[in-house]
């Protein structure tokens, strides 16, 4: 995160409730950590680790439209390591994810 911060000039939040030990003691948080991100007409970029991306695909799921569910991974692992899922959502006051991409890392 930080090489991609300086590079583009953004600051990083880090979140607890995105850590491993965080989604296990309050899942709760951690979804609705995620859910945040909806409500912001402004683009963001989540980090975390495989153990909490279950959480994290049932908050994006929430968020597809009726029928689209299959766009997303749907099994564990859900990405590899340095795996990104790239999502287009529609502003407003009921945002939609409308694509998925996913983006495989480039590693040697």
């Amino acid at each position: 995160m930080t090489p991609y911060s300086v590079d583009y000039g953004v600051s990083v939040k880090e979140k607890k409730s995105l850590s491993e030990a965080g989604a296990q003691r309050h899942p709760a948080r951690t979804a609705r950590t995620v859910a945040s991100l909806f409500d912001k007409d402004s683009s963001s970029l989540l980090c975390t680790h495989r153990p909490v991306l279950p959480q994290v695909m049932d908050v994006l799921r929430e968020y597809l439209f009726e029928g689209s569910a299959e766009v997303l991974p749907t099994e564990d692992p859900y990405l590899e390591p340095g795996d990104a899922l790239v999502l287009q959502v529609t502003e407003g006051d009921d945002p939609r994810i409308v694509s998925v991409e996913r983006v495989r890392a480039a590693l040697d």
